[in-house]
């Protein structure tokens, strides 16, 4: 049968007036509550720090291309995964605010085909990011895991191709989402092609998109706690380096008499100062542990619900039969990764001084260029003692 907005086999005897008239009501009443309010109070201050955010990752790439390759934390190619992620996050909440302005503009006469169309486009939104999460966990367990071939395959190249075929494979979905969507909403297409809601919506839109979902989600979590694991024996093993070589100089002694031994110690000090510069690079586990704990917890109801509407759970007229339930759920899921864009943004700010003071130069940090000022003043004492020692000696 035809109903207003699919051709569907799955509704008997409800074609009355009164069925079509109230149903339209509640689901007007439901996208202005669920979705039109609650995206505009998320989407503003969202679009707000994204912007912040992506001014200052813009800023950290293009203005010290020359520095980069020593950075502390992130390198390079992070900064442009990063980059991609909160644009991703940007779209999401324009198109969000789209939505809301369109729901609370015309709360009386909101077009569930328009709805569609704009959710697929906030969902594909959503999708940079899980691509930008995915990317990064397996970069960075690739980069734990075989760090010399890491150094030789991954590069700023590698991550600005990611990049391009992450929009790539989202300008696609989209454009099939919007093909199939178009069937179905055309009688003539529809009848043509015997496609039904219930068929080809679940089977090319629904069913798909939902498994990628759930299993990216699981997959992302598992690399990155894989990730994570690596990269805290490596800071361990790295730190017990560093304080092992501390330890053997500060238990050493200096005799300032003779060049022999001058020149020791010099070589003493420069290979501490090596181990320091190493002990800088550690690898960082602050923004890593951030946007795992944001993308668990706040992806979490979206990838739950995925897994629930599945065919395990529900048959292919579900959807269609309970669509003002699903929309009220998943205006509730929505927003909860809305909420994860604003929080990945205050947390980026502050598990990165770059970002926030740009403090680090030439890829030390305050604190290492205290270390790296105490031993040339530790130097100049020496050399200090040697010239009143040759002039004591000379009198």
């Amino acid at each position: 049968m035809m109903t207003g907005l699919f051709t569907t086999n799955c509704f008997d005897n409800k074609s009355d007036p009164y069925f079509v008239l109230h149903e339209q009501e509640e689901r007007n009443w439901i996208y202005i509550h669920f979705q039109g309010y609650p995206y505009l109070i998320i989407g503003l201050p969202g679009l707000f720090l994204t912007s912040l955010l992506s001014i200052a990752l813009s800023l950290s790439i293009f203005q010290k291309q020359n520095k980069l390759k020593k950075r502390r934390r992130f390198g390079n190619k992070f900064y442009i995964l990063l980059l991609n992620r909160t644009i991703g996050d940007l779209f999401a909440c324009l198109t969000s605010l789209m939505i809301s302005i369109y729901t609370i503009m015309f709360p009386e006469n909101i077009d569930t085909k328009i709805m569609q169309l704009l959710n697929v486009c906030l969902i594909g939104c959503f999708w940079s990011t899980m691509i930008t999460y995915v990317s990064i966990s397996l970069l960075k367990l690739f980069g734990v895991a075989y760090p010399l071939k890491y150094r030789q395959k991954v590069s700023r190249k590698t991550c600005i191709r990611i990049v391009q075929i992450n929009w790539v494979i989202i300008l696609l979905m989209i454009l099939l989402s919007y093909l199939i969507y178009l069937i179905v909403y055309i009688p003539s297409l529809s009848k043509w092609t015997g496609c039904r809601a219930e068929t080809c919506l679940q089977f090319f839109v629904y069913q798909p998109r939902n498994f990628l979902i759930s299993n990216t989600y699981l997959f992302t979590i598992s690399c990155t706690l894989i990730a994570v694991i690596f990269i805290h024996h490596q800071n361990i093993k790295v730190e017990l380096i560093s304080t092992s070589k501390t330890i053997s100089f500060k238990n050493s002694k200096i005799c300032p008499s003779t060049n022999e031994n001058i020149s020791t110690k010099w070589n003493q000090l420069t290979n501490s100062l090596k181990n320091k510069q190493q002990s800088a690079r550690r690898l960082p586990l602050a923004p890593l542990i951030s946007g795992l704990f944001t993308f668990t917890i706040f992806h979490a109801p979206y990838a739950l619900f995925a897994i629930y509407l599945t065919p395990i759970f529900t048959d292919l007229c579900f959807y269609l039969i309970n669509y003002r339930l699903v929309q009220r759920y998943l205006g509730i899921v929505r927003c909860c990764v809305l909420l994860r864009i604003c929080l990945d943004a205050i947390l980026a700010f502050g598990t990165d001084k770059e970002l926030r003071e740009g403090e680090e130069e030439g890829g030390f940090d305050s604190s290492s260029r205290s270390r790296i000022n105490t031993i040339n003043s530790f130097v100049a004492n020496i050399n200090e003692r040697k010239n009143i020692k040759n002039k004591e000696e000379n009198k």
